[in-house]
């Protein structure tokens, strides 16, 4: 329908913006009226989640792909086999697609067309997009691998199924064409992105430079010349994706981006980048442990030191973090380095795994022998459980050896710098590994930096090197810098009010992102209008608004003021973990399925954008101490039957998919025997 044609036709937007309007102002409006009125809104919009508006242009991303070698293959096979074949290659780069949250528009004969941002028009969808564009292709070689290693195509030759990728981003409509009912994507945008993959070369990933200006930083890309297209009167510039980035950091910079300028951590800054410009000039490694509390700007600081260095001499970034949810699991610190920097998926299984595990290891030891790189993805595999190991026994020892070397030959074609956050949260196997590694590389440019809470002091012995690490300790900010931050965060406030400003130094004791969180919680709660400009602040509405005083008392107020089926669905979520699925927490009926979606309207958990369980339904905690006020509430009876529950769920739904499925459930079943004997 045309927008305007009918101005009682009220579409998705205008319902979601009706809904925040309503949250924004719950702090002053009757609780039990906003959650009527949201309720009925909330019914409304469900029936049109899957039918996005067709009024107004929707920004996306479109992923066309197509087969090669379809039409040989139909010379040596009947048709049965060849429909066969094709439906087997499609489930499998479907389930891609849908694992990087892509939506299949339609198949047509050996092609495919796919659109990212269609629900959600997330800044990543450009990023999700590339990645399973190359993602299909190494499907697709696994596939041809597997059919002739069980002989299941008979190809003349060498020859194997190929494929053509390209992307383009604009403007779409979307809506039913002619008499069918099935919703499709209109417009310029899909003819530009089929003539990019008509254009790329087979085997190819091919992006337009609409594509490829929000995605340079990540992908190794080199031009592709071509003609103009025939209708657009104008070059079309195109980039064939040879690959991923080698700077393991880069993407947690766009999924985490700096709300403001780096403020009164110059002192450390300073000492931590004279570090690491001492291993660059010197030769020589360098452990740096930088401390502080939760919130108070650790992995902040570590992306500003990222960003300075970028621009300074060739310099290769590792990174890795102990992901809460897989904090139990045996070496996860540095399984999270290796996947990062061989770009392994969380979903992806033995076969596509490995496949990365070889080509990321063979990139990082170019000259050495493919033997040899056979046998170090062999002992890294086993010691850091991957699924194509599983019924390995890792040798004591040489697993230790193996990640030496290979850093210590990273470290002798350029200097290189690891980035590992969260160790207060790593096993003790990840702890010894990186204790090994500082005192192996003390003669190489390898600079460590590593962050931390203050409660890895209580495990004092993890540490065993004969130079001792350079500690740098991250403390509140002084109330003069708390008050600069307050400024970067409201630039659009001025003049920002005294009172408004004393408040929130005085309320968030330094700690910025205690800062950021208050912050929210004005504008959420109208004292902060930012429906004009500038901003308008309504500080005579201070006193109504009674928040703690604590990061920790902060969530415990967030928490409670959630009604009863948001707090039981959280506690269920807190159970299974700081990462956790709508079907593993017991969402069966229709209103606790409306639950979830309230909750990210609320800004209490959020969307899990590197999923573990593509088909499932994912989430994480906003805040792991969000997480933790939520266990708390739960009695010992109730964790004991929820993690009986999720222990039973990893060993039977979650195992088929999940490659830490057994870690999980064995962690599950030993919570469950904890809680039992108390």
């Amino acid at each position: 329908m045309t927008k305007g044609t009918n101005a009682s036709v009220i579409n998705r937007w205008d319902l979601q913006e009706a809904i925040e309007a309503l949250e924004a102002h719950r702090a002053i409006l009757e609780p039990v009226a906003v959650d009527t009125a949201i309720a009925i809104l909330r019914e409304r919009l469900s029936l049109l989640r899957d039918q996005p508006a067709t009024d107004a242009p929707i920004q996306v991303v479109v992923l066309v792909a197509d087969l090669s070698g379809y039409t040989a293959m139909s010379e040596f096979l009947d048709a049965e086999q060849v429909r066969d074949t094709i439906n087997a290659v499609w489930q499998q780069l479907d389930y891609v697609i849908r694992a990087w949250y892509g939506r299949i528009d339609k198949h047509v004969g050996d092609g495919m067309i796919a659109l990212f941002g269609l629900s959600d028009g997330a800044e990543d969808m450009y990023e999700r997009a590339v990645r399973a564009g190359l993602d299909i292709q190494l499907e697709l070689q696994l596939f041809n691998a597997q059919a002739a290693r069980l002989k299941q195509i008979a190809w003349p030759g060498d020859q194997t199924l190929q494929m053509r990728v390209g992307i383009h981003s604009g403007p779409i409509y979307w809506g039913k064409v002619g008499s069918s009912e099935q919703y499709t994507a209109i417009g310029d945008t899909v003819t530009v992105a089929e003539r990019v993959e008509q254009r790329a070369p087979v085997g190819a990933t091919v992006i337009s430079q609409q594509v490829q200006r929000r995605v340079s930083d990540l992908f190794v890309l080199q031009a592709h010349a071509l003609p103009a297209a025939a209708d657009q009167g104008e070059r079309l510039p195109m980039y064939v994706v040879q690959g991923e980035s080698g700077d393991s950091m880069a993407e947690l910079a766009r999924q985490e981006p700096a709300p403001t300028r780096l403020v009164g951590r110059e002192t450390p800054l300073a000492m931590i980048q004279q570090a690491v410009q001492e291993t660059i000039s010197g030769g020589m490694g360098q452990l740096v442990i930088v401390q502080g509390a939760q919130g108070v700007g650790k992995t902040r600081l570590a992306m500003e030191l990222h960003r300075l260095l970028r621009t300074g001499p060739d310099l290769t970034t590792w990174y890795g973090r102990v992901a809460p949810e897989l904090a139990h699991v045996p070496y996860a610190l540095f399984r999270d380095v290796i996947t990062r920097r061989c770009h392994i998926r969380p979903w992806q299984q033995d076969r596509s795994a490995l496949t990365r595990l070889t080509a990321g290891l063979g990139g990082v030891l170019p000259d050495a022998p493919p033997g040899e790189v056979a046998q170090l993805t062999r002992t890294l595999g086993r010691m850091l459980a991957f699924a194509a190991f599983a019924h390995d026994s890792p040798v004591p020892g040489y697993g230790f050896e193996a990640l030496a070397r290979l850093f210590r030959d990273a470290a002798a074609r350029g200097p290189v710098l690891l980035l590992l956050d969260d160790l207060h949260l790593a096993d003790d196997r990840s702890l010894a590994l990186l204790s090994y590694l500082a005192e192996a590389c003390q003669d190489v440019p390898l600079a460590i930096v590593a962050l931390a809470n203050p409660v890895l002091a209580e495990r004092p012995s993890w540490l065993q090197t004969s130079l001792p690490p350079l500690t740098v300790t991250l403390d509140p900010l002084s109330p003069i810098d708390a008050r600069h931050f307050v400024n970067e965060l409201l630039p659009n406030l001025s003049p920002l009010p005294q009172l408004l400003a004393d408040h929130l130094v005085a309320s968030s004791a330094g700690n910025p992102h205690f800062l950021i969180e208050l912050v929210d919680q004005l504008i959420a709660g109208g004292i902060i209008d930012t429906s004009t400009q500038p901003w308008q602040a309504h500080v005579g509405r201070l006193r109504d608004m009674t928040v703690p005083t604590t990061l920790r008392g902060f969530y415990w107020w967030q928490y409670g003021r959630l009604n009863p089926p948001e707090q039981a669905c959280l506690r269920r979520a807190a159970v299974c973990g700081p990462v956790f699925w709508a079907e593993a927490i017991r969402v069966e009926t229709q209103d606790d399925a409306q639950v979830l979606p309230r909750l990210v309207e609320k800004g209490v958990i959020r969307p899990h954008r590197r999923p573990y369980l593509p088909e499932q339904a994912e989430y994480r905690f906003r805040h792991p101490l969000l997480r933790q006020v939520a266990y708390d509430t739960i009695s010992a009876k109730e964790r004991r039957t929820y993690h009986a529950f999720m222990a039973q769920w990893f060993d039977a739904d979650a195992g088929r998919a999940f490659p830490l499925a057994t870690a999980m459930a064995n962690y599950h079943t030993d919570m469950a025997q904890r809680r039992g004997e108390e």
